[in-house]
């Protein structure tokens, strides 16, 4: 068997297992952020799972695609997560000379139906008159709509990242390094981000590291602010706004008047700026305005 399975090798080339190996320690030394490199690991193990056996070379087009359907049967980012890692995996053996074309290509991924409705201004007043007096969860409704940022960063926001005027921001998903002015005021709050601030100072009785404290004086979670904006929220629909929906209501009332959304929101593309700014409603009118 060993005889065989080298001149195996010799015909055939390197298994998807052997190759996995080397592309994600390629992977591991790269400059992607840490949710990315795992997003790597976890979906080039889904190849794995299905090819790992399999010699790079003998690998078909509509093996891999079928492979796609079965994760996209389970969930559809799930599938479409698992075919573009699939791509990038097959892209480096090419660029390795360990085959000449990638066989995950030319597989086309259907655009997932749009489900979540975006947050509407009346519907953040709700969520944050439901909810109580002097809790942080209204501060990180405010801090959220102020910032334009993510509920991963906003939690690890702390004192010590104010320098000189600014709120700094090292994204935890993109790595994109922002600096925010504390002057910055979103037009629904009326309120600056060194206002909010002050007033998640006044709230830190127990200490002052993080902006976001909960009871306890210590770092409040992500999973709680999605539960608390569930709770207060009062509804329980299929597609109602979720909290990450602050994100795409910041960049729209800042966008309206003229604030840089795109470097706001630590994207490396304006499409990808100009997804948070689509309202998702088919029935509104969108008024033509004066650039200036």
């Amino acid at each position: 068997m060993r005889i065989r399975s080298y001149f195996a090798s010799l015909v055939w080339g390197m298994t998807v297992n052997e190759w996995i190996e080397q592309y994600l320690s390629i992977v591991d030394t790269s400059d992607l952020s840490i949710h990315t490199k795992g997003q790597r690991h976890t979906y080039t193990r889904r190849f794995a799972y299905y090819f790992g056996e399999r010699r790079l070379k003998t690998l078909k087009r509509l093996e891999i695609r079928a492979a796609y359907l079965k994760e996209r049967e389970i969930a559809p980012h799930r599938g479409r997560a698992f075919l573009l890692c699939a791509r990038l995996c097959l892209n480096e053996a090419v660029l390795e000379g360990l085959i000449t074309t990638n066989p995950a290509c030319n597989i086309k991924m259907p655009k997932p139906p749009v489900v979540r409705r975006r947050l509407g201004v009346e519907t953040f007043w709700r969520v944050y008159n439901a909810t109580p007096e002097n809790h942080y969860f209204r501060l990180a409704l405010k801090l959220a709509l102020a910032t334009g940022q993510r509920r991963s960063d906003l939690v690890k926001m702390r004192y010590t990242d104010i320098v000189d005027g600014y709120l700094r921001v090292m994204q935890q998903k993109t790595g994109a390094r922002i600096e925010i002015p504390l002057w910055l005021t979103n037009p629904i709050l009326g309120e600056s981000l060194g206002d909010i601030i002050e007033q998640c100072k006044r709230h830190n009785s127990q200490g002052f590291e993080w902006l976001l404290q909960n009871e306890r004086g210590g770092k409040v979670s992500v999973t709680s602010l999605t539960t608390w904006f569930y709770d207060c929220r009062g509804t329980s629909k299929k597609g109602d706004p979720s909290f990450h929906e602050l994100r795409s209501l910041s960049e729209r009332t800042y966008r309206e008047i003229g604030i840089d959304t795109q470097t706001l929101l630590g994207h490396s593309s304006k499409i990808q700026t100009d997804e948070y700014n689509d309202e998702r409603d088919p029935t509104a009118y969108r008024r033509v305005k004066a650039v200036a």
